[in-house]
């Protein structure tokens, strides 16, 4: 397999009832906590995808928001992706793509 889904974020009003809901529902397990004055998050896995679960903050709406890739070769995916950087301007929250292309032109 070329890539693979390693790592996804949410965001939520409170991430200790969110991480304890999937570790009863799902089995999941924590992996990782962090409470800072700032933030407050905990990642949680299945053995193979790790979860960030991260607290809400105001103007930031709950749900998801990045998810992040592992690859086999990254040489191919930034070839693959320089043809793409004309498409990130019309894709909705594509802020890190945009500013990896403007960066790599």
């Amino acid at each position: 397999m070329f890539s693979r889904i390693k790592h996804a974020a949410i965001y939520t009003q409170s991430p200790e009832a969110t991480i304890t809901f999937y570790e009863k529902l799902l089995g999941m397990k924590q992996i990782a906590t962090a409470i800072m004055e700032t933030n407050r998050r905990g990642h949680i896995s299945d053995g193979l995808i790790g979860l960030a679960v991260l607290a809400r903050r105001p103007g930031i709406p709950a749900g998801l928001d990045h998810f992040g890739f592992e690859v086999d070769d990254i040489a191919t995916v930034l070839n693959r992706s320089m043809p793409m950087c004309a498409l990130a301007s019309s894709v909705p929250r594509s802020l890190a793509m945009r500013i990896w292309c403007a960066q790599s032109l």
